[in-house]
């Protein structure tokens, strides 16, 4: 049997049987480590590296930690749900409007089947978030039911490569950011697909600026505060690189084209880097706008430059790469809608119309603005020319 130290809720918790029930049956039996009254409690002791906490979802998405790595349980476990009146009680109707909630059934449609969403993303992450919004909407659009997949490994390239091997039948959709689809090619990847020949680009998702942040505690409110104050302290600034993307690769050709010696320090994801700017452990950061918003508005993180072409609306007063006199140090942090390759031409259509259908809803515009982005209208085949281009500046960049 498979043993590990187990953080797990007390016996007063009303699932704690079924959850002992459903590991004993796949042969694990957990060494447990610590029993706690709270998920919060559970959460806390495995960011210590305390143990594994085994909690209902619920928990990991009601209070998110940005130190601890949220695992689905695979096969799942469901819970049901009952719902109990007193004999022969006529219901109010509240009561009434909850029953019809809970019981109501999806439409039919010509065709029961669902459609999946792969995100190759961590759950409640910035590009799960605009996944899930537009997966509520597209699913409205469509009359089908969208689920998402989380399907993470490789700095995106898994969940890719997951989608390049589903059957082209229109039912398995995806993100492609560009870790995935510009810099895995430029270096010694693993060639799990070809970029050009394995994908079908259906649409540009959602548009996302980059930006260098610098936390509170540094002496810098423009470009070239931070410029001479790392130049006058060679060594002293510590950089963070996120992930294998552009947020890392930002980092790398920020340091080149200013010639400052940074120290460098490796984060698996965007969350821990910025908690470590936030407590000063390290001092620059380069993070997509929805991992920031919240940080540069309470004024715990300072906005020195967008790594775009363009100020966005709610950092009118940040220059942009062009305007600190370092056009090159730019990089899309947005993500295209990929499929596999081989998908009928009626069904690709369908798909490409239900898809712009959905980006062009008032919805979607509010809901990617409040995490910092916006629609991206791109056609497929003007998403392969942007990423053609792309390929060629960045190998030229790295000669």
């Amino acid at each position: 049997m498979l043993r590990f130290s187990c953080i797990i809720l007390g016996d007063s918790y009303s699932g704690r049987a079924n959850l002992d029930s459903f590991l004993s049956r796949y042969g694990i039996n957990p060494a447990v480590a610590q029993e706690v009254a709270q998920p919060a409690m559970a959460m806390s002791l495995a960011s210590e590296r305390f143990g594994i906490a085994v909690l209902p979802t619920s928990c990991g998405d009601a209070a998110p930690n940005p130190r601890v790595c949220c695992i689905k349980i695979t096969p799942q476990l469901d819970r049901g749900v009952s719902i109990v009146t007193r004999q022969a009680a006529t219901l109010s109707e509240a009561a009434r409007l909850m029953k019809g909630a809970l019981t109501r059934r999806h439409p039919k449609t010509s065709s029961d089947s669902g459609i999946t969403l792969i995100v190759p993303f961590p759950p409640n992450g910035p590009a799960d978030r605009y996944a899930r919004y537009f997966a509520q909407v597209f699913s409205e659009k469509i009359e089908r039911r969208v689920s998402v997949d989380n399907a993470v490994g490789l700095g995106g390239l898994l969940g890719v490569h997951k989608i390049t091997r589903s059957a082209p039948d229109g039912l398995t959709i995806g993100l492609a950011g560009t870790g995935a689809t510009v810099f895995s090619c430029l270096g010694n990847g693993d060639d799990l697909f070809d970029v050009f020949h394995d994908v079908t680009y259906l649409h540009g998702l959602v548009n996302v600026p980059n930006i260098l942040l610098v936390g509170s505690h540094v002496a810098a409110w423009r470009m070239t505060d931070l410029i001479a104050q790392a130049r006058m302290r060679p060594g002293r600034y510590q950089i963070a690189h996120v992930g294998q993307g552009s947020l890392s690769v930002l980092a790398d050709l920020f340091q080149k084209k200013t010639d400052l010696l940074l120290n460098a320090r490796n984060y698996d994801g965007l969350m821990p880097a910025m908690t470590d700017l936030m407590k000063q452990r390290v001092d620059i950061v380069f993070a997509e706008a929805a991992g920031a918003m919240s940080a540069i508005r309470n004024d715990v993180v300072r906005p020195l430059m967008v790594a775009g072409y363009e100020r966005p609306s709610w950092l009118p007063n940040t220059p942009t790469c062009e305007e600190c006199g370092l056009p090159d140090v730019f990089a899309d942090g947005g993500y295209c809608l990929v499929a596999p390759t081989g998908l009928k031409d009626d069904i690709q259509h369908w798909l490409i119309r239900a898809i712009v259908e959905t980006l062009e809803s008032p919805a979607i515009k509010h809901d990617f603005m409040s995490l910092g982005g916006t629609p991206d209208y791109r056609t497929g085949n003007m998403y392969v020319d942007y990423l053609k281009s792309e390929h060629a500046r960045w190998r030229a960049l790295n000669t």
